[in-house]
């Protein structure tokens, strides 16, 4: 009898904070289970008050631990999977890439969640034209100043680097590859993270979803 795998993932079926994760578990080669709970059901089933502190994802490990909060989550992987960048400093710098993308996930949310189309054309439009244009310039400067090799940090493959790919993936997907045109290190960031070959056979994999 095959032997459970000791990560229990709890997220939606989305991209957003939980394909980091995952990433993570297909670079290291290690099974998890990766439950997809329905959002619409979500707030009306009593699911959210009995999950961590009533957001997602979780991380389960053994059955019993629970680690909430997906930053908390993918440094806690990085660490045990070789993905924490070596020095302090590309440490910090990680966080503050990985933070500044949460800060633009709060911006981009107002389009994610609208569900009035002609809204959302407006709210798709105003990303492009005021908020990718205010911050790609800033994400391009960061990993041309503070990454090498094609990575966004440092010399080596990070969970920073999950998060800048899949953030890139998701935008592109849903506003045209054409925003990272006149960013030639984002777009070659992205390219070079999905490439990855279990990066690569994940995405092939996995369920197809807008966000």
């Amino acid at each position: 009898m095959a032997k459970e795998p000791r990560y229990h993932l709890k997220y939606f079926n989305f991209r957003i904070l939980g394909e980091p994760i995952r990433w993570q578990f297909a670079l290291a080669g290690v099974p998890f289970n990766d439950e997809r709970l329905p959002r619409d059901t979500w707030d009306t089933e009593g699911i959210k008050q009995k999950v961590g502190w009533g957001k997602l994802p979780v991380l389960q490990i053994d059955g019993d631990l629970e680690i909430t909060q997906s930053c908390a989550i993918s440094r806690y992987l990085a660490k045990e999977f070789g993905l924490l960048p070596e020095s302090h400093l590309h440490q910090a710098r990680a966080d503050e890439l990985v933070d500044n993308l949460q800060d633009i996930r709060a911006v981009y949310r107002p389009f994610v969640i609208e569900k009035d189309p002609a809204k959302k054309e407006s709210l798709g439009k105003q990303m492009v034209e005021v908020h990718f244009s205010f911050y790609l310039p800033k994400l391009e400067e960061f990993v041309k100043k503070h990454g090498s090799n094609g990575f966004a940090v440092g010399q080596m493959l990070s969970w920073a680097d999950l998060y800048l790919a899949n953030f890139l993936q998701i935008w592109t997907d849903n506003h045209g590859k054409e925003i990272l045109a006149k960013y030639p290190l984002l777009e070659a960031h992205l390219n070079k993270i999905t490439s990855i070959p279990q990066i690569d056979e994940f995405n092939r994999k996995r369920p197809v979803t807008r966000f």
